[in-house]
C-alpha cells in the first residue's frame, strides 16, 4: 500500500488518481498508523516550505516519517514535498526540513536576469541515470512553476560518500551451491526486503560507514549493489540458518539493484588502479560515475 501523506498542502487527488490509473493500491491519509503500515510513501506539496513543515509538525508526522524512511521505506517527494526532503528552507524565514538530503532550499538567483518565478516549458537535464527516470527521454520538455531551488548540495548526498566491495561467502549455507541468479532473486529481492535491509554477514565483515555504496561480489562477479545506512558488529553472534553471524549491514532497501554480473576483470578495465585482492576494497569516490554507468549498462536482468 502506498500512503499519500495529507498535511493540508498537497495536490492529493491528482497524485491519487495517477496511481489508480496504473493500478497501484494507494490511500490519502494523515494518520500515523497509515504511515507506519505503508509499503511506500509519497509527500506531495503546494505552497511555502515553512507552512508545510509547520503543518507536518502540528499533525505530529515528522518523527513517524523520519523513522519510517530510516527503516528503509521508499519516500517520493513531489514539488514542495521534494524540497522538504532537504535540511533547511528559507522561504518566508528559516525552517528546518526533514533532513534526508544535505542542502538548503533558497530563492533562485538568476545570473542572466531571467524572471522569477520560473514559469514555463524547459528541458530536463540529468546529472546521472536513475531508475526513476526510466522511459523519460533526456532533454524532454517539462512545465516549471517555482521560485526556490536546492543549493549548497554535496553531490554525494544524492548518492553516496564511499564505495566499497563486499565479498560474499559461497561457503555460507544459504549461498552454497547456489547460482548468482538465485542469490539475486531470493536473497536480494526477497529476503533482504522482508528483513528491512538487514544483511547478516558470515565472517569478519568490514567497517562500513553510513551512505556507502556497496558492490556485492559473488564468485568474482559483482551481482548487486545498495546503499548502506549503517553497520554493526555483534558482541554475541546472531544465529541464523544454523550459522553464527558476527554482524550486519543495514541497507536502504529502496537502493537495492541487481543486474547482469560485472566481472572483476571488467572493473579493472574501467578502473586500472583498483586493488581487489582484499575483502572490502575501497573504490575512490571520483569513480562513482564509472560504477553507476557500469551498473546501468547491466540492469535489465530477467529474474
Amino acid at each position: 500500500m502506498i500512503t499519500i501523506i495529507d498535511y493540508g498542502m498537497g495536490n492529493l487527488k491528482s497524485v491519487y488518481n495517477a496511481l489508480k490509473k496504473v493500478n497501484f493500491d494507494c490511500q490519502i491519509s494523515s494518520e500515523v498508523t497509515d504511515i507506519e503500515m505503508a509499503d511506500k510513501l509519497i509527500l506531495p506539496g503546494v505552497g511555502a516550505f515553512k507552512d508545510a513543515m509547520d503543518n507536518l509538525q502540528n499533525l505530529d508526522l515528522i518523527l513517524p516519517i523520519r523513522k519510517k524512511v530510516n527503516d528503509g521505506c521508499p519516500l517520493l517527494g513531489i514539488c514542495l514535498g521534494m524540497q522538504m526532503l532537504f535540511e533547511e528552507g528559507y522561504e518566508c524565514e528559516l525552517r528546518k526540513g526533514l533532513g534526508f538530503i544535505g542542502g538548503k532550499i533558497k530563492l533562485m538567483n538568476s545570473k542572466e536576469n531571467l524572471k522569477i518565478p520560473h514559469i514555463g516549458w524547459n528541458r530536463l537535464e540529468f546529472n546521472r541515470e536513475n531508475k526513476i527516470l526510466n522511459n523519460i527521454n533526456k532533454e524532454s520538455f517539462v512545465y516549471y512553476v517555482h521560485s526556490f531551488m536546492a543549493t549548497e548540495m554535496i553531490d554525494e548526498n544524492l548518492s553516496c560518500k564511499e564505495i566499497k566491495i563486499f565479498a560474499m561467502s559461497k561457503d555460507e549455507p544459504r549461498f552454497k551451491n547456489k547460482a548468482y541468479a538465485y542469490v539475486q532473486r531470493e536473497f536480494f529481492l526477497k529476503d533482504l526486503v522482508n528483513e528491512k535491509g538487514k544483511f547478516l554477514y558470515y565472517r569478519n565483515g568490514m567497517n562500513i560507514s553510513g551512505d556507502t555504496l556497496v558492490l556485492f561480489k559473488f564468485d568474482r562477479q559483482i551481482i548487486a549493489s545498495a546503499i548502506v545506512k549503517k553497520s554493526k558488529k555483534f558482541k554475541i553472534p546472531e544465529v541464523r540458518h544454523g550459522v553464527n553471524h558476527n554482524g550486519a549491514l543495514y541497507l536502504d532497501i529502496s537502493t537495492i539493484e541487481v543486474f547482469r554480473p560485472i566481472n572483476i576483470s571488467k572493473l579493472l578495465e574501467e578502473i586500472p588502479n583498483l586493488n581487489y585482492s582484499t575483502r572490502g576494497n575501497k573504490i575512490e569516490i571520483e569513480n562513482l560515475d564509472i560504477i553507476i554507468q557500469l551498473i546501468n549498462k547491466n540492469i535489465g536482468l530477467t529474474l
